[in-house]
């Protein structure tokens, strides 16, 4: 890095160095005054507003690292981070390496579409918690983007994404684009008490992973009631995921033509059906190796009609689901129905292992196959 002093403290990323010259090429400079810059890291500032350091400036490959300090970051404005990196050289990546992870807290004032808009692309949040902590209406939710090729390749990591401060519960993921890629990633966060991830007439060509995640107590979203609801994407990944107590459906996908894989996930108490397959385009979906338990309808439902064979089912597990296990599509040949007991050990306080003393756990204990891989 090259810093100028002498041009009211300036630091430029070195973009090359001729060591027989003596001379250095620097990329985009950036003045340093602290009237401009509020980092919110290593607990220098308490705020992150007005931070075109934060926001604006960072390149590809750069990693803006925010402590713990004991003190929430207070964000009163609805700021938009608007960096791009670079699917190549490096994501723009916000994160901490403090053991806990440290609240960004959002305050927004008035009504508007979102706590924090992403018309960037390439960007990665880890080991991060986010909240808002007044009542101010978002009308879409905590983070998305409206406008058009925004939020390509953005990747939630190891992040806990709540509303459970605020009476105001919109989504905690919202994008509503057309004629985009997508690459949107969400891997081992808890989300709770905050609306579903909504990923609506995306119309992309390539795919969603939303992979290990905890989502309970959904609230209902904007535009879907749904814990996850994706429309009109491609190559689509749901996998090892816990979900409880969506508002409606635990995971829906509708007109998803480019195949969805729906495996591994333990759906839990969902206020209508646990899968829902929306759509005459949905075809090609795999929907194996899940665990589906008091849905307030079915644990399947396939809104239309497939040809044969079109959705595969297999290796399910299915019980106390008010309406039947599944519609629309038949059985698989190894899926299990199970009687009305709980399988779980104590899944009213997130134990969610089988209990080997229920009958209903011991026959997915004895069928292995079953068991999320």
């Amino acid at each position: 890095m090259w810093v100028d002093s002498t041009a009211g403290v300036q630091f430029s990323v070195i973009a090359s160095v001729d060591d027989g010259a003596d001379t250095v090429t620097v990329d985009v400079a950036y003045s340093q005054t602290e009237g401009s810059r509020n980092w919110g890291i290593g607990g220098k500032r308490s705020t992150l507003e007005g931070s075109a350091a934060i926001y604006a400036d960072p390149l590809p490959g750069w990693e803006i690292d925010i402590e713990e300090t004991g003190t929430n970051y207070l964000i009163t404005t609805r700021p938009s981070i608007s960096c791009d990196g670079d699917e190549t050289t490096g994501k723009i990546v916000f994160n901490s390496s403090s053991s806990t992870r440290p609240t960004i807290a959002f305050e927004p004032s008035g009504t508007g579409n979102l706590c924090l808009s992403i018309p960037g692309t390439f960007i990665r949040f880890e080991h991060l918690k986010f909240d808002q902590t007044n009542n101010q209406s978002n009308v879409q939710g905590m983070f998305g983007s409206t406008i058009g090729n925004a939020m390509i390749g953005v990747h939630f990591k190891d992040c806990e994404i709540t509303q459970e401060s605020s009476t105001q519960k919109g989504h905690c993921i919202r994008r509503n684009l057309n004629g985009a890629d997508v690459k949107f990633t969400m891997e081992d966060c808890y989300v709770h008490d905050v609306g579903g991830v909504f990923l609506g007439s995306v119309q992309g060509r390539s795919g969603v992973k939303i992979l290990r995640n905890h989502f309970k107590a959904m609230a209902a979203g904007s535009t879907s009631n749904n814990a996850i609801h994706i429309d009109d994407n491609y190559s689509i990944v749901i996998k090892d995921n816990i979900i409880a107590d969506a508002n409606a459906r635990g995971i829906e996908i509708k007109d998803v033509s480019g195949g969805a894989i729906i495996t591994g996930n333990v759906i839990y108490n969902s206020g209508t059906d646990g899968v829902g397959i929306n759509g005459s385009g949905s075809n090609g979906a795999v929907i194996e190796r899940n665990i589906i338990v008091n849905s307030g309808q079915h644990g399947i439902q396939v809104d239309h009609s497939p040809p044969d064979d079109a959705i595969q089912n297999d290796w399910n597990a299915f019980a106390n689901n008010t309406s039947g296990s599944i519609t629309g599509i038949a059985l698989g040949d190894n899926d299990i129905e199970l009687g009305s007991v709980d399988p779980f050990v104590d899944a009213g306080n997130d134990d969610y292992n089988l209990d080997a003393t229920a009958s209903e756990g011991q026959t997915l204990r004895d069928t292995t196959l079953i068991l999320p891989s």
